[in-house]
């Protein structure tokens, strides 16, 4: 996971698509992204509110699992970064 702490969201490589909807879950939002210089789409999570440890902890470990699954039925994962705001995207 590459840190980020002092950038925001639109510092990243990254935009949101407006016209897709976003998508709310217990610990975060998963959203329609393009890569800005490829304009390949991506699906991107963002974890919110990650002030407990034991949220934390979980949402580092959902990145660790992914980071070494490779199958055609699991999201592959890309990126993952933390930002100053404190939220872990990825």
């Amino acid at each position: 996971m590459s840190s980020r702490q002092d950038n925001t969201f639109s510092d990243t490589p990254y935009v949101g698509d407006p016209e897709a909807e976003t998508f709310a879950g217990g610990f975060g939002t998963v959203q329609k992204v393009y890569h800005r210089r490829t304009n390949e789409a991506f699906a991107m999570k963002r974890f919110h509110d990650l002030s407990r440890e034991k949220d934390r902890k979980m949402a580092l470990q959902e990145i660790a699992v992914l980071e070494v699954c490779f199958h055609r039925n699991i999201v592959e994962l890309v990126e993952a970064f933390q930002l100053g705001d404190g939220d872990i995207s990825g």
